[in-house]
């Protein structure tokens, strides 16, 4: 289960050099997780399709849970906030994306996966 604490995609360009550097920060925090992204695709590709129980590789199913539009509007100064408010306010919009989650993936829990690992690639590399 992925959940999702920096954007992928911002919709905006950064301009100035606090955003530049925010920017900067969200691409390195998410590097590590695109590698793995990137290496869990290639293990999946190297199973074969069906039920081959010979096969020295195990299907990884990932799921992702994500609520962009609001990772988007987070600046630099949230990534140390602690303060209790801020924090209830990110509990209070990740519990609808957890919901539309549950709702249109909890089902493909253990049968296939529902994060589209070659969307999120495809976004990175599109940059």
């Amino acid at each position: 289960m992925i959940v999702w604490v920096n954007p992928l995609n911002q919709p905006n360009v950064p301009t100035n050099a606090r955003d530049i550097l925010d920017r900067l920060n969200e691409v390195s925090f998410n590097a590590t997780l695109v590698q793995e992204i990137e290496a869990i695709d290639a293990i999946n590709e190297l199973k074969p399709s069906g039920d081959a129980f010979d096969s020295p590789y195990k299907r990884i199913r990932l799921h992702e849970i994500k609520d962009e539009p609001h990772l988007a509007r987070l600046g630099h100064a949230s990534k140390s906030n602690t303060d209790w408010n801020f924090l209830l306010e990110l509990r209070d919009f990740g519990r609808p994306a957890a919901r539309r989650w549950l709702k249109m993936s909890l089902h493909d829990v253990g049968r296939k996966t529902t994060a589209d690992m070659h969307r999120m690639l495809r976004c990175l590399e599109s940059r």
